[in-house]
């Protein structure tokens, strides 16, 4: 991707993606009762990648609509598939990321406070009584 772009759209593409994964993974949540019937979020990744995809074509789609370029159909067509495809694919890499991370934080969130307490005694360790 970050070939198939200029350097600021890249950049604007990687900030819009996490922004909008973000909103993705936490309005299904939000807006239906998942925490009431304990369903898989797999349609929290689903509308994570949909709504990053729709995000980021749109900016790509604005950023293409000011270039003086022309080009032939069949490759225009071939670089617009191509970006999608690629955009569809950091949407859901990303998503995924971050639902694996916090996953990861809710079943070993007691495990992962348990040791960060015995790194800080052993490298601070305890107050004087």
């Amino acid at each position: 991707l970050a070939v198939m772009l200029p350097l600021y759209l890249f950049a604007i593409v990687m900030v819009m993606t996490s922004m909008a994964t973000f909103v993705g993974l936490y309005l299904p949540y939000r807006c239906t009762r998942q925490r009431v019937w304990l369903v898989m979020p797999t349609t929290n990744l689903v509308w994570s990648t949909l709504l990053s995809l729709l995000v980021n074509g749109s900016i790509v789609a604005v950023d293409y609509s000011f270039e003086e370029e022309i080009y032939d159909v069949i490759n225009l067509v071939d670089h617009v598939i191509r970006l999608a495809v690629a955009l569809a694919g950091l949407g859901m890499g990303f998503s995924m990321q971050i639902f694996l991370a916090h996953f990861v934080y809710v079943q070993e969130g007691a495990s992962l406070r348990r040791f960060r307490r015995w790194l800080w005694i052993k490298m601070v360790g305890t107050p004087p009584a």
